[in-house]
């Protein structure tokens, strides 16, 4: 599956190829992410479910530039195991880490919906979006530290309206629940990213 970015920041209208790979076996995911990666993606989504060492974390990225290619992890078992490992391979090649660009796809509301509760517990997962936020805005602020996932809502049969107004409730239920915990908004509207559904009517 290939998904486009959009890079906002930038005044042109260019777009980020990504490959989402979601194999959890790590090396076959190494040997997909280098191919896309020499066919021209500009980013890749990675399991890192069976990522539990540094070992393993540089055997995911291994061939990768992550100053040239955006990283993803779009399944994790425990997204900060998962963020450490990668800022410990950031800093053992010596690389700078605002010059990288990714994401993590920590989503407890999605959770929510999807499995009917909270992966820990309100107050759990609401520390756990606390200290991702805090930890890539010291190490790796290009980062995205929560997508919400507006294609779920699509998936359940939403209408592009009620895909848009549910994804930006969503939104605001981080900005309320988190600037109760003394992030700043901006920090947070920094670290928020949105992954929206797309079919043939995608100009609405």
């Amino acid at each position: 599956e290939k998904l486009f970015e959009r890079d906002v920041k930038k005044e042109i209208n260019n777009w980020i190829i990504r490959q989402d790979i979601f194999t959890g076996n790590i090396a076959e995911a190494n040997r997909i992410a280098q191919d896309a990666v020499s066919r021209g993606a500009g980013a890749v989504g990675l399991n890192a479910k069976e990522v539990t060492s540094h070992k393993q974390m540089q055997q995911l990225l291994q061939g990768i530039d992550m100053t040239k290619t955006g990283i993803n992890f779009i399944s994790s078992r425990s997204y900060p195991l998962t963020l450490e490992l990668f800022i410990y391979e950031i800093a053992h090649r010596g690389q700078e880490g605002a010059n990288l660009a990714g994401s993590l796809n920590f989503d407890s509301i999605g959770y929510l919906l999807l499995h009917g509760n909270f992966h820990q517990s309100v107050q759990g997962n609401l520390d756990e979006g606390e200290y991702l936020i805090r930890t890539i805005g010291k190490h790796i602020p290009g980062f995205h530290a929560i997508t919400v996932n507006g294609h779920l809502f699509h998936n359940a049969g939403a209408t592009l309206v009620q895909e848009l107004a549910f994804s930006l409730a969503s939104g605001n239920e981080y900005m309320a629940d988190l600037t109760s915990k003394g992030l700043s908004a901006d920090s947070i509207a920094g670290s928020l990213r949105f992954s929206l559904g797309i079919g043939s009517d995608y100009f609405m």
